[in-house]
Formats: structure tokens, sequence, C-alpha cells
């Protein structure tokens, strides 16, 4: 592939490292004395990694509002109760701490705090203004959102999931400590590796792809095959949550700027319309879409096929099916209630998306229907 001229661009300080979230006062101090930490409702307490980072902040002075309220793929509803709670507050930053949920969430409302006509930003009016600063602190390693300039949102009444996005939701700071992943659970591990791995196959062969994603996702393909079954079965391994860790911010990196592709084009409106875990439906979708660009884009499989000690890329699909049979995940949808009387509707709401521009392929009504069809018989 020739490339007439190659743009890449990541305005987000990350700092990297086993212990890390000890140095979160001090990148707040440069910032400011008061603000939020949004994180999740359960997991994080449990553990007492909420704790830790009040405690972290308490220390140093700072004055926090702590909202613990977001579950896993927040609504818009919620976003704008949070900023409703927050109206007329002074918010010098805001904490996210959590997986990329909470970090969406946070990023959400730093991009939206103080604005008014919330709802145009909401139907795709970027934000490009200037925003609260966001610190991401990710507790799991999968969807990169640390370091991207989007955030998904549910919209219940719709039943689909749509992405804000613009310049302004770049976090300001990303903390990246393995340690804070230690406690995750193996299905969370599994669903999460799966959300990183689809992200760079899907950044791999996008349209928008330079040689500088190339090598993020190839890179983060190698990292995930070696350590993403080692993190699942091992939760204590630390070599394997860092490596996990890694590949899951330099697959952000690169689909930040490659974008996404037809896997994240389906994926939205089944999770929203099922309550299918993200990571999880990637996973799934992900070996009937390589089979679907396979024609078009075998150069990148056999590249992606290498870093996954494969012989051939046709190999990919085999790999994937295999992946989630040893993650002890489920393997296809019938599960969640997915029927063919519901493909039209889910074909309509995945045919607007912008992932699906950046496929290497084109993808039809036909093309979609066959992939949920597939993904009901394996």
């Amino acid at each position: 592939m020739m490339y007439n001229f190659v743009e890449y661009r990541s305005p987000v300080n990350i700092i990297f490292g086993a212990g890390a979230v000890v140095q979160l006062p001090e990148v707040i101090k440069q910032i400011g004395k008061h603000g939020v930490l949004i994180t999740g409702k359960n997991f994080l307490q449990e553990n007492g990694i909420t704790d830790q980072i009040y405690m972290l902040c308490r220390r140093s002075k700072l004055k926090l509002i702590i909202l613990p309220i977001v579950h896993s793929d927040p609504t818009v509803n919620l976003i704008k109760e949070i900023l409703e709670l927050l109206k007329g507050k002074r918010i010098d930053f805001i904490i996210g701490v959590g997986g990329g949920s909470v970090i969406d969430a946070a990023k959400s409302v730093s991009g939206l705090l103080g604005h008014n006509h919330v709802d145009h930003y909401l139907n795709g009016k970027p934000i490009d203004h200037e925003t609260v600063p966001v610190i991401a602190v990710p507790t799991t390693a999968g969807t990169g959102s640390e370091v991207t300039s989007n955030a998904v949102l549910t919209f219940k009444d719709e039943k689909n999931k749509k992405s804000i996005r613009g310049k302004g939701l770049f976090p300001r700071v990303a903390i990246l400590d393995p340690e804070l992943t230690l406690t995750m659970p193996p299905i969370l591990t599994a669903h999460t590796g799966l959300d990183a791995l689809t992200q760079a196959m899907e950044a791999l062969v996008s349209v928008s792809s330079t040689p500088i994603t190339d090598a993020l996702c190839l890179h983060a393909i190698h990292l995930i095959n070696g350590n993403l079954m080692r993190a699942s079965k091992k939760g204590k391994d630390l070599e394997a949550r860092t490596n996990m860790l890694w590949a899951s911010l330099i697959t952000g990196l690169a689909f930040s700027n490659a974008r996404l592709g037809a896997v994240h084009g389906i994926v939205h409106p089944l999770g929203a319309m099922f309550g299918i875990p993200h990571g999880l439906g990637c996973g799934i979708l992900l070996p009937e879409v390589i089979r679907l660009n396979m024609s078009v884009a075998k150069e990148k499989y056999t590249q992606a096929a290498a870093k996954l000690n494969l012989k051939n890329p046709q190999d990919c699909i085999p790999y994937m099916r295999n992946l989630l049979r040893h993650l002890n995940v489920h393997t296809n949808f019938k599960s969640f209630g997915l029927k063919e009387e519901l493909f039209p509707e889910i074909i309509i709401k995945s045919l607007p998306s912008g992932s699906l521009k950046n496929n290497p392929k084109k993808v039809s009504k036909k093309d979609i229907r066959d992939i949920l069809l597939a993904t009901l018989k394996n």
C-alpha cells in the first residue's frame, strides 16, 4: 500500500508502570484542587481501589466529589444526571477510574459540562471546545479509552449505542498501573482482552491505517497472543497483566488514528438490544468479519497470522473460535436471544456507523445478515 502522507496524533500524557497510581496526586496538583472521581459501583470498591485513590488524594488535600455510579455501558440519561448534579460546582479536573465504560463517562462529562445544547453533541456535533481535564486510570486491559477522542454511550430509547467524539475528549493524562488489574476476574479479563485483540485486528486492516498504526497493531497482537490466556488463568501474573495493559494502550493509540471496522459497526446495536458484553460481542463477530474481509486484506491478515504463530492468513478464523473456547466464554449469540426475525432492526442500526466506512470491504445488508447468521451457528 502506498501512502501520500501520514499523520499521527495523540495529545495524551502517558504514565505507565507498576505502582504508577501513586503519582496521581502530583499530576492533579498541576491542574487544580477541586475535582470529581467517577468510578464503578461494585468491583473497584470491593477490591479497595477506590479507597486507595481517595486516600492518595485526601493526603494531598485535594477536594473530591466521589461518584461511584457507573455500570457497564453508560447511558445518555446517566451522563445528563451527572451534569445536573455538578451544575454550579467548581470542577478543575475529572478522574475516571475503572474500565472503558467509566472512562467514557468521565470523558463525556468533561466534554459536556457547562455547555448548553447538550443534545447537539449527542447528535454528531464534534466536541472541539476546551474541556475539563480528564485523568484516566484504567483498571481493565481492553478498551484503550484512556488515549482516544471518543466515548461510547447507550441510547436506551433507541436501543443502540453511539459515539460522541472530538479532540476535546482526549484525556489530559493517562496513568496505567498494571497492579490495578490484578484483581480482574477471569471472565472480565477474557472479555476485555478480546476487545483489545479485535481493535488491533480492525485498525490493522482499516482503510485509514498507516505504517505507524500497523506497527502498533502488530505488536499488540503479538502481546495479546502471548499473554491473554496467562492473565485469564493466573490473575496475579504481573508480567502477563503488564503486557495486556500495554496491548490495550497501544491498540487505543492505533485505532484513535486508524479507526475501526465492521465488528464495531455491528456490535453496538447488539450490545444495546441484548445486553451482550462489548468485548465478548467483538470476539464472536471477529472471525466472521475476517472471513468477509479476507479477499481484500489478505496481506494484512498474513502479517497478523505471523504474530499469532499461524502459517496462513485464513488460520486467523479458527484461531479466534478456538480462543473463545479456551477462554471459556460464549462462542455464539444464541443464549442472548438473537433471532433471525430481529436481523432487519440490527442491520438498520448498523449501517450508519462510521466504523463500516473504514472497513476494507464495503459492507452490504446481505453481508451483515450473513455475519449475524453465522454467529447463531458456531
